[in-house]
C-alpha cells in the first residue's frame, strides 16, 4: 500500500475527532452516491460471509434466549404448583 494511500485511510479514519463526521459517515456518503461497486469483488465475498456469520449467530442465540425462557418458566411454573 502507497504511503499516500495509508495517510488517506488515516485522515478517513481519525477526522470525525476533529468535526464531528465519522470515517462511518463518509463511507456511508461513498456507498450512497456510487452503491457497492467501488468495491472489489474479494470485498463483497467478505461481505456476505459477515452477514452470513451474523445471521446464524443471531438465529442460534435467539433460540438459546427462546430456550432458557421456556425453562425459567417450566421452573417458576413447578414452584407455584409445590
Amino acid at each position: 500500500m502507497s504511503s499516500t494511500r495509508e495517510r488517506k485511510e488515516r485522515f478517513i479514519l481519525t477526522f470525525g475527532k476533529i468535526t464531528g463526521q465519522t470515517g462511518n459517515d463518509a463511507v456511508s456518503s461513498c456507498l450512497r452516491d456510487n452503491g457497492l461497486e467501488v468495491f472489489p469483488d474479494w470485498a463483497i465475498d467478505s461481505m456476505v460471509e459477515d452477514c452470513i456469520r451474523s445471521a446464524r449467530s443471531a438465529i442460534k442465540r435467539n433460540r438459546e434466549n427462546r430456550q432458557a425462557n421456556a425453562a425459567y418458566f417450566r421452573r417458576m411454573s413447578n414452584a407455584m404448583e409445590a
